[in-house]
């Protein structure tokens, strides 16, 4: 059996610096995404468990890697309960009357899910 110093590059054939880069990437991916709050902090822990047998010669190890993101913040949605042919129906409000929003209209669905004709 050959071995080499203990090195966390070459660790499970490099698998551990494989799932750091992967858990970079997410926290990459969470702060360019707009929905998250910009000024929060991010982490990426690395976490290595040692686990010696009685004669401290063979150790069983584990590496885990977590992240720790923002969540996306909530989505204020203006919504109004309104009657269509008789159903109630749920539409998102309209503030204001802008020429680039189209209204699009709603048809209660038929028991098959299918849109009423």
């Amino acid at each position: 059996m050959s071995s080499s110093q203990l090195d966390v590059k070459t660790m499970n054939n490099g698998g551990v610096v494989e799932a750091v880069n992967i858990a970079l990437a997410k926290v990459a991916d969470n702060i360019a995404d707009v929905n998250t709050p910009p000024d929060k902090p991010r982490t990426v822990t690395l976490k290595i468990t040692f686990k010696p047998d009685e004669s401290r010669t063979l150790i069983a190890s584990k590496a885990v890697v977590t992240t720790n993101l923002q969540p996306q913040e909530p989505q204020t949605i203006p919504v109004v309960l309104d009657k269509l042919d008789g159903a109630p129906m749920l539409f998102e409000s309209f503030t204001d009357n802008r020429p680039d929003q189209y209204r699009l209209t709603a048809r209660p669905l038929r028991n098959s899910g299918e849109a009423a004709a």
